[in-house]
């Protein structure tokens, strides 16, 4: 009785977040446990994100082998993950999610997407 409850609680969950997968869902962060702690915080409501990692390419850490990761891209400075997420994901006319979780960026990144 409980497993059939928590399910019909998770599709009704997942039922609210529907509209969002039109849009493409990209976290720029570090590869740190606290991104892998957002993305899958994401696609617990089913929306399996893109990975914009920067900085020392760490194979150990869980977020390159996480399975929430829909695709991951690695660069070694920020302003080169910028300049990509910039050239490969902005669209007038189809907005993206971009949740920025490199604290110095926030600024340019809000002055990009205004």
């Amino acid at each position: 009785m409980n497993d059939i409850t928590k399910k019909s609680a998770t599709l009704g969950y997942c039922e609210k977040f529907k509209p969002l997968l039109l849009y493409k869902h990209i976290v720029f962060c570090f590869p740190h446990a606290n991104s892998l702690g957002i993305v899958r915080a994401i696609a617990k409501g089913g929306l399996n994100p893109i990975v914009v990692s920067i900085g020392a390419v760490d194979e150990d850490s869980g977020l390159f082998h996480s399975k929430y990761i829909k695709e991951c891209y690695r660069f070694a400075t920020p302003s080169e993950g910028l300049n990509f997420i910039i050239s490969n994901f902005s669209d007038v006319n189809h907005k993206n999610f971009l949740y920025p979780l490199i604290p110095q960026h926030y600024s340019l990144i809000l002055f990009i997407s205004a």
